[in-house]
């Protein structure tokens, strides 16, 4: 899978922790003001990252939702693309910097 991209932060109008793992990261999503969704994984420390899988759409109902994350820090989840279709993902902890 390429790299995934780090996103710019729009304020959220809500959130959600979907997947938590032993070491106390947690993986989710968030829902912007114009209802695109982007995956985040937050660590024990606090530090979160933001990031959109490549081919996600941009539009309204469309985005990245991370839905689990092991305890090596791989995450799982979906994106919705421009046509509507819904694809898997896995993102590994190194597919940002």
């Amino acid at each position: 899978m390429s790299s995934m991209l780090q996103t710019q932060a729009q304020a959220p109008t809500k959130a959600r922790s979907i997947g938590i793992n032993s070491e106390g990261a947690m993986a989710g999503y968030y829902v912007n003001a114009n209802n695109v969704s982007h995956g985040f994984v937050r660590v024990r420390d606090g530090a979160i990252t933001e990031f959109d899988v490549p081919g996600a759409g941009t539009g309204q109902y469309e985005g990245t939702q991370a839905y689990d994350i092991n305890r090596a820090g791989e995450v799982t989840g979906y994106y919705i693309d421009a046509n509507g279709v819904y694809h898997g993902f896995l993102r590994f902890p190194d597919d940002l910097s």
